[in-house]
């Protein structure tokens, strides 16, 4: 455990395991979780090379059964976009969008 003091901002900072918890700063941002995929794949391709050259076999990570994902995932990845893209693009849905829709009808611009 560790405590910084500034001037005016105390700040509490712990380690637990690998990741840092900072009181203060305990927003996600779009750049942490890059940067948590980035290690949590990194760690786990480590450890799969290492299972592999150790000569352990993992019986649920063979082609066959990594090629049923892989197709999976190249199918519902476009689906998932699109379905977003539709949501975001609605001004039925929220009350605010509809606000907007008026303003942008208001004005000439739809």
């Amino acid at each position: 455990m560790q405590f910084q003091k500034n001037n005016t901002l105390t700040k509490l900072t712990f380690k637990v395991g690998f990741l840092f918890y900072s009181k203060g700063d305990n927003q996600m941002t779009s750049d942490k979780l890059k940067q948590y995929i980035g290690l949590f794949g990194g760690m786990l391709g480590a450890l799969y090379l290492a299972l592999k050259a150790s000569g352990i076999e993992v019986p649920f990570l063979m082609p066959d059964k990594l090629d049923a994902w892989q197709n999976f995932a190249t199918s519902i990845v476009p689906f998932v976009i699109a379905i977003y893209g539709v949501y975001k693009n609605t001004y039925i849905i929220h009350s605010h969008s509809k606000a907007q829709e008026e303003y942008l009808k208001e004005n000439n611009l739809k």
